[in-house]
């Protein structure tokens, strides 16, 4: 994926492409298997790079939610530093921590912590899309996908592991928004 502010579609014509952009990568986040990501590392050449030591460690995540006019959108975490944030109208920043590296430490540093709240999170079955105000966590492991529900507007309700992971991910999203503001990685 490129570094680079993406707009698929501009009009309803090519709104249809838009939509099917965003089911086909999201469907490609769900289905990515760790050894899609590690493949290809080389220690000597990059030792600060993270490895997947045990089967459920979180190697990527997407978390789906409803954004404003009833948009859906994902925000897609990855092991190798990818984060992205991409809508169902075909629009998003693909790829935006190779050029931050505030959202890329962002993107790790939820992958890394949500690990140690996977008891709080189900074995996901479905995929579903949110559709009533609550955000879906879904996170990668090599034992599976697992899934939790977070309902921001009823947070204090939520259990503290969820909370976490909620202030884990929203801070990807300050880190999103304040990218424009930030001095790109050279």
């Amino acid at each position: 994926m490129e570094n680079k502010n993406i707009q698929m579609s501009q009009n309803k014509e090519q709104a249809m492409s838009g939509e099917d952009a965003y089911f086909g990568l999201r469907k490609k986040c769900l289905n990515l298997k760790a050894e899609n990501i590690i493949m290809g590392y080389d220690a000597e050449k990059n030792p600060s790079y993270l490895r997947l030591d045990a089967d459920n460690q979180v190697y990527g995540a997407i978390v789906d939610m409803v954004i404003g006019g009833g948009i859906r959108a994902s925000l897609w975490c990855c092991f190798d530093g990818m984060v992205s944030l991409f809508d169902e109208r075909g629009t998003g920043v693909m790829g935006i921590s190779k050029k931050y590296g505030s959202v890329k430490l962002a993107g790790l540093q939820f992958l890394y912590n949500s690990g140690r709240c996977l008891s709080k999170f189900e074995k996901a079955a479905s995929f579903e899309l949110p559709y009533d105000g609550r955000h879906i966590v879904h996170l990668l492991t090599r034992k599976g996908v697992y899934k939790a529900f977070i309902n921001p507007e009823k947070l204090e309700e939520a259990s503290q592991e969820l909370r976490f992971v909620f202030s884990l991910y929203n801070k990807v999203m300050a880190e999103i928004a304040n990218s424009g503001k930030d001095v790109p990685n050279e």
